[in-house]
């Protein structure tokens, strides 16, 4: 029976990749409270993201997050759960990174976060599984992930097209990018936890030079894209109706649905006709003036 741990390069990797984490957030924050509170959305969940990323390789180059697991084949090998916890909560905020460009239904921003919470379990699972029923969870997690990638490329598409101007751009850009780059997460999941074919330090350095890409390179490039995003943006949020996010389409641009799951997932298309359901739209009283106050009011008049 063999041991397989990390070696001392993958630790070295481990640190390099948690400098780089550390600084991008350190320059995401001054970046990020420098500017308007109404302009801050994207640079809030970009600096959540390479923090906890941070935290979580910082814990992993200490020779933490870590567990031996029992391959099918009989061996030993270190499975850092550490990374899964990182990817629990920062791949979700990556998709919503991308999504708050489109201003899609809060309902099918939930099903593309949750099919990703999902895909992230299963991986979990499936590593820490000792026998080969791993495959049957790597399975259903690529399974989810094609789930996350129809949300991106049409709703979300449909919902940056919507918005007009340089928008579809930016997130066609984003959206592929980050899409091209997370077929490369299953590939080495399937040569290091699935197959035990690749080395722990092969499989370190594989998704640190992921990670950084994914996070590091996408979030420099989310937050030099603020000009951009502020010449574009519009009153009204999806998350809150009542604040004031820049970064999301107001709903009078997007087509709206009603009924069906979470508010218009599955429910049929709201009417050319049709009000919103806003206050949007509302015919409002004048407020009587003084010449209408005095021809309404014989007694005022004759005082006149």
């Amino acid at each position: 029976m063999a041991v397989h741990q990390i070696g001392e390069g993958g630790l070295v990797m481990y640190w390099v990749t948690f400098g780089l984490m550390a600084f991008s957030a350190l320059a995401f924050a001054v970046m990020t409270f420098t500017r308007p509170l109404n302009k801050r959305s994207h640079g809030y969940i970009t600096l959540a993201i390479v923090t906890i990323a941070a935290i979580a390789y910082y814990a992993m180059a200490a020779s933490g997050g870590k567990a031996l697991v029992s391959n099918p084949d009989g061996n030993l090998r270190d499975i850092y759960y550490a990374r899964y916890i990182d990817w629990f909560f920062t791949t979700p905020l990556l998709l919503l990174d991308i999504i708050l460009l489109t201003g899609i239904p809060i309902g099918v921003t939930l099903w593309i976060v949750l099919a990703d919470v999902a895909m992230i379990m299963l991986g979990l699972f499936g590593a820490l599984s000792t026998n080969s029923y791993r495959w049957g969870y790597y399975g259903v997690s690529c399974a989810f992930f094609f789930v996350v990638l129809w949300g991106l490329f049409f709703p979300g598409a449909k919902g940056a097209r919507a918005r007009g101007g340089q928008v579809p751009g930016l997130y066609f850009g984003l959206a592929g990018y980050l899409a091209l780059l997370w077929f490369g997460y299953p590939i080495v999941w399937g040569l290091a936890e699935g197959s035990d074919y690749i080395s722990v330090t092969a499989e370190a350095a594989s998704y640190a030079g992921l990670d950084i890409a994914a996070k590091v390179v996408f979030g420099w490039a989310v937050m030099l894209s603020h000009p951009l995003i502020a010449r574009n943006q519009t009153d009204g949020s999806l998350l809150i109706n009542s604040t004031n996010d820049p970064f999301v389409a107001s709903t009078t641009h997007i087509p709206e649905r009603q009924g069906g799951i979470f508010g218009g997932l599955m429910g049929k298309k709201r009417g050319a006709g049709t009000p919103l359901a806003t206050n949007e739209g509302v015919p409002r009283k004048a407020a009587p003036t003084a010449a209408t106050t005095t021809a309404g009011n014989p007694a005022t008049a004759a005082e006149v």
